[in-house]
């Protein structure tokens, strides 16, 4: 075999072999990462929304994994150490928040024991405060949550445990252990690493997450923020003046403006205000939305949703715009669409309920955060939030190895494909070699063939002169023609 083959196999050998050995790598990681049935936080701040009838929850351990470090920039016992860990539960996320509650009873939430914890510490320290949607009597107690083992841990920190709680009677709670707060402030020991986080939400809501870090160079169409924000600790954005706006008609607007991803809306808007957003939008031609159910009413319309008016936010001097794309999702083209607003207000139930603390304040869903990519920082020392025009959901990180495959197989392709061209350059080259070789010989053999059948020339000139000057005449070329010339010459 050529010695330019086996170098080509060899490669191509030696190639296949390196991505045998790194889609194995990830395949190992991938299952040791499925295989923790009962260890779902995380140390690389990638944290995946679930879904259940009940609405948009996290995995979160409430004991601490054992074969982590204590030092939470220790990464190696991750991959060395990972065992499973008793205690992960359902937890829902609030923005608003910064403190975290368990409950004893409360609501539909299930049952925390702190005695089954062996850093758990319970108090006689009361204290109530509100969620947006409920409002929770409490005890203070030292208690861990672990979000992620690196870049959210409560441990040993304020934990609250409610001991009773208030709200619509709504099922509020189902399959959930309590609430973690994401504020900043007001909670000692709610630890993030870094205060920065991102939250995607698929333009579906099939699926989004809650990642600790800036992500827009992955997840938003453009790196640069189309509104920034400032916010309180609390992920609040006040907003001394402002109103909302639909063509020509405004209704004034006080309250604080809040995200929260389990209002799966485009916008929750305190009912007095509701109300005159949605006669104005009835006053589009061809529009009308039924005014007697709060929640996503169903609208008809005679037009094309695009043409439909935007409706604008003022506030601090932002117009933030709610697009007809956002604030429409069709049932039929042409006729009716949901419209995907909701009001709210206490003494409103289901979806529409909130609790006192949040009446007045205009609150922005999980639909609005699938358009606008939101940033949360407050790694300067002040609470901002930057939104983005959001893109698309990479491909999940756990299946990049199909990627490393597909590169690898055109690797290979392109490693066999140039063996190739290669292999057919040099059987060029060898086969120019090869006639410059017998052009040489025979060149030899037409002068000594020419040399040793000149007296069969000159017999066949002395025999049939006619047919010879014939031959000459017409130029007939054999394989001695040039050379009798010479030879005649001679």
């Amino acid at each position: 075999m050529p010695k330019t083959k086996i170098q080509s196999l060899s490669l191509a050998l030696l190639v296949f072999l390196c991505l045998q050995a790194q889609v194995q790598s990830s395949f190992d990681l991938h299952s040791l990462r499925s295989n923790m049935t009962n260890l779902q936080a995380t140390t690389w701040g990638d944290i995946e929304f679930k879904q259940d009838s009940y609405g948009v929850y996290v995995e979160a351990d409430l004991i601490y994994n054992p074969s982590f470090s204590s030092n939470r920039s220790d990464f190696t016992n991750l991959l060395t150490n990972m065992t499973e860990a008793a205690g992960t539960a359902k937890m829902m996320l609030s923005l608003v928040n910064s403190e975290s509650m368990v409950a004893t009873d409360c609501s539909y939430f299930s049952y925390y024991d702190c005695s089954e914890y062996s850093d758990c510490k319970e108090y006689d320290t009361k204290n109530s405060f509100d969620f947006p949607w409920f409002s929770a009597n409490t005890k203070i107690a030292q208690g861990e949550i672990y979000l992620d083992y690196i870049y959210w841990v409560l441990s040993p920190a304020d934990l609250y445990i409610a001991y009773s709680c208030i709200n619509d009677g709504t099922v509020i709670g189902s399959e959930r252990y309590g609430v973690i707060g994401l504020g900043t402030g007001g909670n000692p020991g709610s630890d993030f690493y870094e205060k920065l986080f991102s939250i995607y939400i698929a333009s579906d809501l099939s699926k989004g997450k809650l990642l600790f870090k800036n992500a827009a160079a992955t997840y938003a169409k453009s790196t640069e923020a189309v509104y920034t924000l400032y916010a309180n600790s609390t992920w609040q954005v006040p907003t001394n003046s402002g109103h909302i706006k639909v063509r020509d008609s405004a209704i004034d607007f006080h309250g604080n403006i809040m995200f929260d991803i389990n209002t799966d809306v485009a916008l929750g808007i305190p009912y007095f205000t509701y109300i005159y957003v949605l006669s104005y939008l009835n006053e589009v031609s061809g529009l009308n939305c039924d005014g007697t159910n709060y929640y996503r009413p169903i609208c008809t319309y005679n037009g094309k949703i695009k043409d439909l008016p935007d409706v604008i936010i003022n506030f601090n001097k932002n117009l933030l715009k709610v697009p007809s794309d956002l604030y429409a999702s069709v049932i039929s083209e042409g006729s009716s669409f949901y419209l995907n607003f909701k009001a709210t207000h206490p003494s409103l139930t289901g979806k529409s309920f909130v609790t006192d603390s949040f009446s007045n304040s205009l609150i922005l869903g999980t639909r609005f955060m699938s358009y606008y990519f939101p940033v949360f920082d407050a790694t300067s020392g002040f609470n901002m939030i930057y939104l983005y025009p959001s893109g698309s959901l990479p491909p999940e990180p756990n299946n990049w190895w199909i990627f490393a495959v597909i590169a690898g197989a055109i690797l290979i392709i392109m490693v066999v494909v140039g063996c190739y061209i290669k292999k057919k350059r040099d059987l060029s080259a060898e086969n120019n070699n090869t006639i410059s070789v017998a052009a040489d010989n025979n060149t030899t053999n037409v002068v000594y063939n020419t040399v040793y059948q000149a007296p069969l020339i000159e017999n066949q000139q002395r025999n049939d002169p006619d047919a010879y000057n014939a031959q000459q005449s017409q130029g007939i070329q054999g394989i001695y023609p040039t050379f009798n010339n010479n030879y005649q010459n001679n």
